[in-house]
């Protein structure tokens, strides 16, 4: 919980929580990488074309966290079955837990959100290391 201040100048309060990679539904051939520097000390990552990492949630608010780095792909972003972005987590230097996508809602509902491999020649990889929700 972080107090804040929305707009009209009152004061909220923000809560929210983070997902671990490997609470997400993964369909397709994930590998867990245990690694210090990751969200919870491990990531996932896949390098098959469509393997989906899924995370079904309540709030008004979610974001990705992926390490960025070279050999790294790109990957499609769904909300509620519809794609809405793309993400390409290729960088010249390797960086560990980055917001890489987000998105916002006025309010909190129910809703999906799905990490996509697509697949990219060359660097095929894509590795989610956790989400974070706003409630």
């Amino acid at each position: 919980t972080v107090p804040g201040t929305g707009a009209h100048g009152r004061r909220v309060r923000i809560t929210g929580r983070v997902v671990q990679s490997q609470d997400a539904a993964l369909d397709g051939a994930w590998a867990r990488l245990v690694k210090p520097a990751a969200s919870g000390g491990s990531s996932r990552f896949a390098v098959d074309r469509g393997a989906r990492a899924t995370l079904r949630f309540t709030g008004r608010g979610v974001a990705i966290v992926a390490p960025m780095g070279p050999g790294r792909g790109k990957a499609s972003i769904e909300v509620d079955g519809k794609q809405v972005g793309r993400v390409d987590l290729q960088a010249p230097d390797h960086v560990q837990r980055l917001l890489v996508w987000r998105r916002t809602w006025k309010g909190s509902g129910r809703h999906t959100v799905r990490v996509r491999v697509l697949w990219t020649p060359g660097r095929p990889r894509v590795d989610v290391d956790a989400f974070l929700v706003v409630r």
